[in-house]
């Protein structure tokens, strides 16, 4: 008793409190200790059940409910391992940094692909306006100098653009001189990772396709010189969405941004009859990589919608119309890396 002075003014007089707050509080304590035990046999007893319908219901189950619950402990241990380790692989490549990388592939990085906005639905594509994915043409051009997909790339896109700016419908060829006047601010091209067209259904209905190299890359067009009684689409696989900075003494003499699809088209196959009025697909190939025309520049305002293609299995795959190793690979639908399908329909 010789410190009750002490005691009181540290805890108060003896008055304020009796033994039910003390019960009250440890009936709480109990209630929740108790209810936490009864989760953890309830989830107990479900997971016995849900492993015993694994086994043969017979008199050894229980050593069989035991084997799956160990294996279940093993892939979880192996699942949480897996996932350190990519982290780890993902902050070191961040760290480090793919500039070589940057400069040969055709697809965005997954870390530079920010999300796209809204768009209303009466515009007809969206590319996003980041110029994050920088790419120097020079550089580009000389780590792919190999790579048919590659292949005269500069002029082309020069020749694309100049065509854009004087409203020609057809892909012209213009002279040296004419291209020199065109200039790429920077010597530089962004790219980026999606491209979304928006399109009428055929119940009067918009929707949206979302283009990407790597998941959804094929896309559908109308052929410019289709004449009456021909097939009147053009279909291509993107494997680059790009948009680049232009001058032009007369015709932009403002810096201008221009979007482009870089593409690898495919040709109808004349030799099969497809159509509503045979009751078949339509059947394609790619071009091979060594024509003139397998390779090309698109503008995103051509591009109608998406476009689903189902390849021909029975022909199987073959490696003949395109190097393995080529820039325009960035989406493969085959179980074998660096092959096409022999023929794709057209699913309609």
């Amino acid at each position: 008793m010789g410190q009750y002075v002490q005691d009181i003014q540290r805890f108060g007089s003896t008055d304020n409190y009796s033994t039910l707050i003390v019960s009250f509080s440890r009936s709480i304590i109990y209630f929740h200790l108790e209810h936490r035990a009864v989760t953890r046999e309830n989830k107990k007893h479900k997971q016995a059940k849900k492993l015993y319908g694994r086994t043969n219901k017979r008199k050894d189950f229980v050593s069989q409910v035991a084997v799956h619950y160990r294996r279940e402990q093993l892939l979880r241990r192996i699942g949480m391992k897996s996932r350190a380790a990519t982290k780890a692989v993902e902050g070191n490549g961040r760290r480090k940094g793919g500039d070589q990388e940057r400069e040969t592939s055709p697809c965005i990085p997954s870390d530079d692909r920010n999300a796209l906005p809204l768009m209303h639905p009466q515009e007809h594509h969206h590319i996003s306006s980041s110029d994050k994915a920088r790419k120097n043409i020079i550089r580009f051009i000389h780590a792919n100098s190999t790579d048919p997909a590659v292949r005269d790339f500069l002029p082309d896109l020069k020749d694309h653009i100049l065509c854009r700016l004087l409203s020609l419908e057809t892909d012209c060829t213009f002279s040296e001189d004419e291209r020199d006047q065109l200039q790429i601010v920077g010597n530089h091209i962004y790219q980026h990772g999606t491209l979304r067209v928006n399109y009428t259904t055929y119940d009067m209905r918009r929707n949206q396709d979302s283009i990407n190299p790597k998941t959804h890359p094929d896309i559908l067009l109308l052929a410019p010189d289709a004449t009456d009684g021909s097939h009147p689409y053009l279909y291509g696989r993107v494997f680059g969405i790009y948009h680049v900075n232009i001058l032009h003494p007369t015709l932009s003499p403002h810096s201008q941004r221009i979007e482009f699809l870089h593409v690898r088209f495919f040709e109808l196959d004349q030799a099969y009859l497809g159509g509503f009025q045979s009751r078949r697909f339509h059947r394609i190939k790619f071009i091979c990589a060594d024509e003139a025309d397998a390779f090309g520049f698109v503008d995103p305002t051509r591009v109608i919608r998406g476009v689903h293609l189902i390849p021909a299995f029975a022909y199987c795959s073959t490696d003949e119309l395109l190097d393995e190793r080529s820039i325009a690979r960035t989406y493969s639908d085959t179980d074998v890396t660096g092959q096409d399908w022999t023929y794709y329909y057209v699913n309609m």
